[in-house]
């Protein structure tokens, strides 16, 4: 009898949390735009540097796992 009475709330806290991810801010895929002074805007993902630290890494026997990846402006034509 517990597990019913368990049932609606599980439901619910679900329901929320996928509307929670349906809800989050959307970047275009050229990622996000920004205005600034000196026109607009792209924060793109520094491949360079990513690979450049991965092959670091990999010489060490290491593997790297980007959390916050590091990003840099691009000008938008």
């Amino acid at each position: 009898m517990r597990a019913k009475s368990w049932s609606p709330i599980l439901l619910a806290l679900s329901c929320l949390s996928l509307a929670g991810c349906a809800t989050t801010e959307s970047v275009s895929r050229e990622g996000k735009v920004l205005e600034l002074p000196q026109g607009r805007m792209v924060l793109r993902v520094d491949r360079e540097y990513v690979a450049r630290i991965e092959a670091i890494a990999r010489q060490h026997g290491t593997r790297v796992h980007w959390v916050n990846p590091p990003l840099k402006r691009v000008e938008l034509e």
